[in-house]
């Protein structure tokens, strides 16, 4: 689909992985490197970079107490990188978890300092 695209693009959504150990945090040492790769080369491939965020660093938790909590960055937004010459203004903002287990995201393409941060 990369191939095809001529405009400036972004995607936002789950991801269903970490690109590295600093978007996890968890008790557990499950982390699977080739798969984080596959994934890091995918987007590398397409020309997309993180757009980054301000808020909550770790967006999904697995609902558990303690020990057998994990938290990880697996929400984000992606674009290609002729979209940063396009909209200078980008900015996403991960807001707190409240009935979900993923963070809700806000995508602001212009003016993002001047709008406050909705409240959930």
């Amino acid at each position: 689909m990369a191939d095809n695209m001529q405009d400036p693009w972004l995607v936002a959504r789950d991801f269903n992985d970490i690109a590295s150990l600093t978007e996890k945090r968890s008790f557990a040492t499950n982390f699977h490197h080739g798969r984080s790769q596959k994934n890091f080369d995918s987007l590398s491939k397409c020309n997309l970079m993180d757009l980054g965020y301000s808020g909550p660093h770790l967006t999904w938790s697995n609902g558990r107490l303690g020990w057998a909590n994990t938290l990880e960055r697996l929400d984000k937004a992606v674009y290609s990188t002729d979209l940063r010459e396009t909209f200078l203004e980008e900015a996403m903002r991960n807001l707190p978890r409240t009935h979900s287990d993923h963070s809700p995201m806000v995508i602001y393409t212009q003016g993002a300092d001047d709008i406050p941060l909705p409240r959930p």
